[in-house]
């Protein structure tokens, strides 16, 4: 992956989205900087890692209820695998 030339940019914010990008810095230990443009990247995207993580424990927990490996859990997990997908 070619690295960008990084640029600073004036930009005016509300105060309460400059708190949650802090506390969210804070809560995953990286910086107001990489959640603001992480924010901005995905910003059309609902797919985020953390959204599909949460389809992949429902599959999981469905999967452990029916204790069985069967073509309807398998077809079930294909469709998450095709929601990975999209997560770049």
């Amino acid at each position: 992956m070619e690295k960008q030339k990084k640029i600073s940019i004036s930009l005016r914010i509300p105060e309460s989205i400059q708190k949650e990008l802090v506390e969210e810095a804070e809560r995953t230990g990286t910086s107001v900087s990489k959640v603001a443009i992480y924010r901005m990247q995905h910003h059309k995207s609902v797919l985020t890692p953390a959204v599909i993580a949460k389809i992949q424990n429902i599959v999981n927990i469905a999967t452990d209820m029916t204790n069985a490996n069967t073509e309807a859990t398998k077809n079930l997990q294909e469709r998450v695998n095709e929601l990975w997908k999209f997560v770049k």
